[in-house]
């Protein structure tokens, strides 16, 4: 079992074991236990996990090529170490979770990372939920708390979240590969940062001309057009690792 502390990763033989073992003292130690359950200090932010990685620049650009999408790690690193504000109040924890899609062909479980946070509404201003993460600079969730949400619900049809619909509730724990994999993936899917950034800005800009249906139509094309695009791209490199397992 390993443990995520705010400078550290800890080995442990066993669940219940007193003593254990400093992997970070070694250079590529983290990656000699990839496979092995984590669990995460109460007192992580993404940015205390996020300079454990640094720390193994070389590694993580060489074992995860695929999940970053050929974007070099070093970006990604130059993107967290930019200048920002102290903390962001809309931001109430960064999570990675089990994401459970059914089809005919089986079961796909894989883990995402995701944002919780306070929503911008003048209808209810303290209402809280899922923030995306698209167009936002790591450097701004460098403060948040890092949390693991290892419940695991299927579903018998698209309708999450339907308790008539519930098949299975479980909990399932995470390797360090699958936490690296699902915070690497979130954080490259538009390709580098200044891509990133430069597609944000688009985007915003058609929001603040929207005026009519039809202009809300061709923003919504637009949308879809920009994840074809995100899509086409990922193709190129090897899939992000599955757990398929057939009905």
């Amino acid at each position: 079992m390993l443990k995520i502390e705010k400078t550290k990763i800890l080995h442990f033989p066993y669940e219940s074991s007193k003593s254990y073992r400093n992997l970070t003292k070694v250079k590529g130690g983290i990656f000699r236990k990839m496979n092995d359950p984590v669990e995460i200090a109460d007192d992580v932010t993404f940015g205390d996990f996020f300079k454990l990685l640094i720390k193994e620049k070389e590694l993580v650009n060489t074992i995860f090529t695929a999940t970053l999408y050929g974007v070099p790690f070093d970006l990604l690193i130059k993107d967290f170490k930019r200048k920002d504000k102290k903390d962001d109040p809309e931001i109430h924890y960064l999570e990675i979770y089990w994401n459970v899609d059914l089809d005919e062909e089986g079961i796909m479980i894989e883990p995402e990372f995701q944002c919780y946070g306070r929503w911008n509404s003048n209808e209810d201003p303290d209402h809280s939920g899922l923030i995306g993460l698209d167009f936002t600079p790591i450097s701004e969730l460098k403060y948040s708390p890092l949390k693991l949400n290892e419940n695991l619900e299927i579903y018998g049809s698209q309708i999450k979240h339907d308790k008539a619909n519930l098949i299975l509730a479980t909990t399932k724990k995470f390797t360090l590969y699958e936490i690296i994999d699902a915070v690497l993936f979130e954080l490259s899917w538009y390709g580098t940062p200044e891509t990133r950034d430069k597609e944000g800005k688009a985007i915003l800009e058609e929001v603040r001309n929207i005026k009519t249906l039809d202009d809300v139509f061709e923003s919504e094309v637009n949308m879809r057009a920009l994840r074809n695009k995100a899509v086409d791209k990922m193709d190129k490199f090897l899939p992000t690792p599955t757990t398929k397992m057939p009905i």
